[in-house]
């Protein structure tokens, strides 16, 4: 037989040779690989894909998944198929071949009567996702270190005008954690000369008619103890179709009194 051209699970006949020949070549054209064991937990078939991913070959058949160079680094491999067989409830797990991520999705395979007579594996390959999520969050701590390590203020405002996150300075400045920050008004965050300027004004334009931002000169009340004199630069930014506002605080000295 051709690779993966197996008998039945169930064994038994020209007739169950001529399903098996008709179950395995469903199976071929399926892109994903497919093995199917025995309740035993031997090889009884498997698809293409199988063959041209996992390397598996026609001597691979009958033979335990503990004992194949496919599946050296899922020690485990078995016990799982034998405990979803015995419980009847399918399982997942995290799997590679090479340099390829697979998830590997385990279930139940039924036999006459309903009676669960061995189990199907499916490897989906997941390396480009995997590769994907890896380099976003590269990403988003490169970006992190980043603008934590800026002298600015920075911080990001919903419609609302409510804080969604923020670098360290900006967290310092205001004399305020990041936990209590999220989603408090940044107008909260100063006194009443602070609520009655011009910035809440200027940035709801900025947000909703998307005018470009004037920088503007104001005070603000330190947490240290006095009054500094800040410039503000603001800017839209779009996100899954919601407008945000980037604001930058650069402290430019002491405030007269």
């Amino acid at each position: 037989r051709e690779p993966g051209k197996a008998g039945s699970v169930n064994g038994g006949g020209a007739g169950s040779e001529s399903v098996a020949a008709q179950v395995t070549a469903v199976l071929d054209t399926i892109d994903v690989p497919i093995v199917v064991v025995e309740r035993d937990g031997k090889v009884a078939r498997f698809n293409r894909a199988a063959t041209e991913t996992l390397g598996l070959t026609q001597s691979d058949i009958g033979r335990h998944l503990r004992n194949m160079q496919a599946f050296a680094r899922l020690q485990e491999i078995e016990q799982w198929c034998l405990r979803v067989m015995s419980d009847g409830l399918p399982s997942r797990h995290d799997s590679r071949s090479g340099d390829r991520s697979y998830l590997l999705h385990i279930a139940p395979l039924a036999g006459p009567g309903g009676q669960v007579g061995g189990a199907v594996l499916t490897f989906t390959n997941v390396t480009a996702f995997r590769a994907t999520i890896a380099q976003a969050v590269y990403e988003r701590e490169y970006t992190k270190t980043v603008l934590n390590a800026a002298m600015d203020a920075l911080v990001v405002l919903d419609a609302n005008l409510q804080v969604q996150t923020g670098n360290r300075a900006f967290y310092d400045w205001f004399g305020i954690s990041r936990e209590k920050a999220q989603g408090i008004s940044l107008d909260a965050l100063g006194d009443s000369d602070w609520k009655a300027s011009g910035l809440w004004t200027a940035l709801k334009s900025t947000l909703e008619d998307n005018r470009a931002f004037e920088s503007l000169e104001l005070e603000y009340p330190s947490p240290k103890g006095g009054r500094r004199a800040v410039l503000v630069n603001a800017c839209r930014l779009m996100r899954d179709g919601s407008a945000l506002a980037l604001v930058t605080f650069r402290e430019i000295g002491r405030a007269h009194v």
